[in-house]
């Protein structure tokens, strides 16, 4: 189980932030693609209550199943969680299997991500750009000394980092438009074929390899 430290931006335009990685020499290690992600529970959501995540992910038509949990970090202003992560061969299977448990799907939300690689002197960070139907967001995972060197290079600003979850965010922004609480974070067709079309990406990828 390795230990997962991030911290997270929002960023009017990630498009400023993807200039300034090339711009500082950062590298694309994962291209734009659209994640579907599915967070499973118990009924009683005993995963829930222990801040616990279990997550089954589809994204470049790869599915991963990731299980966090919180643990204590040395710098208080940093998201740490424990993560085991692997990849599974069918995501539709993967959920049968999770239904047979008695585990049910209790939240689902997507995103454009692309990941870039920065090597900075305090260390290698992992700089995730982030487009959510809430907004856009900068996921910097790193070492706490590498997380600020990369905040610093990138020109984000500490004190509007936020160490709220996407499901945090995404009900904040429901109360504010006045939608249902139950609402999934999820793109509309329109949606998804404009920024496919913005990020350069074709539209049967968007999309057609998903099965969860």
């Amino acid at each position: 189980m390795k230990t997962e430290i991030e911290a997270k931006f929002p960023v009017p335009d990630v498009a400023a932030v993807q200039a300034r990685l090339a711009a500082r020499g950062g590298r694309l290690a994962v291209p734009w693609e659209l994640e579907t992600n599915i967070l499973w529970d118990f009924p009683g959501r005993s995963l829930g209550r222990k801040h616990q995540l279990l997550r089954l992910r589809q994204a470049g038509g790869v599915a991963l199943l990731t299980f966090k949990e919180p643990t204590q970090g040395e710098d208080v202003r940093l998201k740490t969680m424990a993560e085991v992560q692997t990849s599974v061969g069918d995501a539709a299977t993967m959920a049968c299997i999770f239904q047979k448990l008695g585990l049910v799907p209790v939240w689902r939300y997507e995103k454009f991500r692309s990941v870039w690689h920065l090597a900075l002197p305090q260390g290698q960070a992992a700089v995730c750009l982030d487009i959510v139907p809430c907004g856009q967001f900068v996921e910097i995972e790193a070492p706490p000394e590498a997380v600020h060197g990369a905040a610093v290079a990138l020109g984000l600003v500490w004190g509007n980092d936020t160490a709220a979850t996407y499901r945090d965010l995404h009900q904040r922004w429901l109360r504010d438009q006045g939608l249902p609480d139950d609402t999934p974070m999820v793109f509309l067709p329109e949606q998804v074929r404009f920024w496919a079309e913005q990020l350069g990406i074709a539209w049967d990828k968007a999309y057609g390899s998903h099965t969860i």
